[in-house]
């Protein structure tokens, strides 16, 4: 019986490992163009986010046979809209991506999944959600010490906290930002780190220290030839002038950004603003952007300085009236938000988490002793039986032994009787023939 179903076993592990290795060379030769697209994509979205971009719209999401590839799809495109400027207008791609990458235990990805979500939710002005989606990013590149997400889900939560107004905290992720980032070295990113530090001083009314760090950027602006962080880092320094009434040292960092086209709106405001304070009435209206794009708060505030300086006290004060309607409508809007009551709730949901896995854990280990225990007690019980079986075979056998012995010494004994008999006969025998 036991040759039989070792037999059968053998044979059942043969075809198995056959139909295993059939199905993995099936697997392997196949071309799935989708899938070989995908991996490209992942592997260039860093370096090159433009072609990222355009495979990723070549990619059919329905041809993808995976979970997985689905998920990461979503990663990517998401990740490629993002560094491309685009809009995304909701958070259904990649949340699908968020929750497989969770259930999977795959934290590499998840991280990153979290990161992007919280920047979907960031440009569509949802900041608590935001906030919750950076969090748990930032725990996770923690946990996995990643020093370059350490750095970017910092910088997320700096954003949100500087469009909140929340200075102070926005400088300490702004600090985390640029330190950890710092510790990776990577750039551009390193660069973009200072800047993001230089204006989170500039919130914080640091101004002597983000000058200083922007005279720096400005330096690296000029190395790497990039004129987006030359004008970020100049439009810093002009604002720290601006905010300290130095209009002539503003008017001049402005004049600067204006003359190399790579001025935006908010650079033509804040020149007006400098012009004003300068008591350059007719320069400063005609560098005021007509188009609706341009700023409102800072339009106003142009405005409100050129026409209480020219005595215009009516126009004035119908721009001052306006100025106040927005800031009081921007504070409203960020206080019914209760990012600080998120960031509480965030913590708490974590310390509940946490408690409800730890309890999971000691609930599983309860269970993996209480089966170990069970299965001991069973091998135990069937060792002794079979100890015990083994045992009364033993005996059996030296019973049936001692058996043969004793029916050996009784046959034995009749044979010597009857040897003694015959022998007996015999001579009885031969005296009777001497005796004829």
């Amino acid at each position: 019986m036991f040759r039989l179903l070792t037999s059968i076993m053998k044979t059942l592990i043969y075809n198995i490992f056959i139909l295993l290795t059939v199905t993995i060379g099936i697997s392997s030769c196949s071309h799935n163009p989708e899938w070989e697209r995908l991996r490209y994509v992942e592997a260039i979205i860093d370096t090159d986010h433009d072609s990222a971009l355009a495979l990723l719209n070549i990619i059919d999401p329905n041809l993808l046979r995976s979970d997985r590839d689905k998920a990461l799809y979503g990663l990517l495109y998401t990740q490629a809209l993002d560094r491309n400027h685009q809009p995304i207008p909701d958070d259904s791609l990649i949340s699908a991506s968020v929750k497989y990458f969770s259930n999977t235990g795959d934290n590499q990805h998840c991280m990153i999944a979290y990161n992007y979500k919280g920047r979907v939710h960031y440009l569509n002005k949802n900041y608590p959600a935001a906030m919750v989606a950076f969090s748990h990013a930032n725990e996770l590149a923690k946990e996995l010490d990643d020093k370059f997400w350490i750095g970017m889900t910092a910088r997320g939560m700096a954003d949100i906290y500087g469009e909140s107004f929340n200075t102070t905290e926005e400088l300490t992720f702004a600090e985390e930002e640029y330190r950890n980032i710092l510790q990776s070295g990577r750039q551009p990113y390193i660069n973009y780190a200072m800047l993001d530090l230089a204006g989170a001083y500039c919130h914080s009314r640091l101004f002597k220290k983000a000058i200083q760090l922007s005279e720096q950027i400005t330096d690296s602006a000029i190395l790497y030839n990039d004129s987006y962080l030359y004008s970020g880092a100049r439009q810093i320094i002009g604002v720290c002038h601006t905010a300290n009434e130095e209009f002539d040292s503003a008017r001049i960092i402005f004049e600067d950004i204006c003359s190399k086209g790579i001025a935006e709106n908010i650079d033509s405001l804040y020149l007006a603003i400098a012009y004003a304070g300068c008591e350059m009435f007719s320069d400063a209206l005609n560098v005021i952007p007509t188009n609706p794009d341009a700023d409102a708060y800072l339009k106003l505030l142009a405005e409100y300085r050129i026409f209480k300086q020219t005595g215009n006290i009516s126009r004035a004060l119908c721009a001052f009236e306006q100025l106040d309607s927005i800031t009081v409508r921007k504070f409203h809007t960020h206080i019914d938000q209760n990012l600080t009551g998120t960031i509480v709730d965030y913590l708490n949901l974590s310390q509940r988490t946490t408690k409800a896995e730890l309890q999971a854990i000691r609930m599983r280990n309860w269970i993996v002793i209480i089966i170990s225990t069970f299965l001991i007690v069973i091998v135990v019980g069937l060792s002794l039986l079979y100890r015990v079986q083994q045992r009364k075979k033993l005996d059996d056998r030296i019973l049936f032994a001692e058996r043969l012995q004793n029916m050996l010494i009784q046959i034995q004994a009749e044979n010597t009787k009857a040897s003694s008999i015959i022998r007996e006969l015999l001579a009885s025998k031969y005296e009777l023939l001497e005796e004829l």
